[in-house]
């Protein structure tokens, strides 16, 4: 089964696009020149999301969406 690892709520869905566009907002300030840096203490923290299947807590992988955001905005030209 795809989704033996999952666990989820009610809540989960707005949790976790709140923690996604928080990541993706901090990545669109720092890369602009905004802000010289940023750290994004957020849950869920999104590392155990693959690409297309959730996991854990984890329904999206933040910083995969950051990275693919500001490449595709033009934001960044390598993401390493």
């Amino acid at each position: 089964a795809d989704f033996d690892s999952i666990f989820l709520c009610p809540e989960s869905t707005e949790a976790a696009l709140l923690s996604a566009g928080c990541v993706l907002e901090a990545t669109e300030r720092v890369c602009s020149g905004e802000v010289q840096s940023a750290c994004c203490v957020v849950r869920p923290p999104g590392h155990h999301a693959e690409e297309s299947i959730p996991r854990g807590f984890c329904l999206f992988g933040n910083v995969a969406l950051a990275a693919a955001m500001a490449k595709q905005r033009g934001l960044a030209s390598k993401i390493l």
